[in-house]
């Protein structure tokens, strides 16, 4: 801790100095290494905004991969049923011309 009284004597008065100096380094010490914390903390928020923004792009990506593989699914029901409603169509139609034409010559 410094003196607070005035020093007397040329060895009192540099020792006091000393006592100063020896302060002002460890300050001048604690003012470095809490510039390097800084720096490493603005280091560490710009890794992890890398790491967020990265994030979203893959959630993104990967919703827009879900929605695309349920497009193609719908997709293929809709012409899986297409084709269902044409084979029913192909096989069916024939039959129930001639029941309809059968019917009419009944008539």
């Amino acid at each position: 801790m410094l003196a607070l009284t005035e020093p007397s004597g040329r060895a009192e008065y540099e020792a006091v100095l000393a006592e100063c100096d020896a302060r002002i380094a460890a300050l001048e010490g604690e003012i470095a290494e809490a510039a390097k914390i800084a720096e490493n903390a603005n280091t560490l928020c710009k890794e992890m905004d890398e790491l967020c923004r990265q994030g979203n792009e893959k959630q993104i990506g990967f919703e827009l991969q879900m929605a695309g593989a349920a497009a193609r699914r719908r997709r293929a029901q809709a012409e899986s049923f297409s084709l269902e409603a044409a084979s029913i169509k192909y096989y069916f139609y024939p039959i129930l011309r001639t029941r309809v034409l059968f019917m009419i010559q009944l008539i």
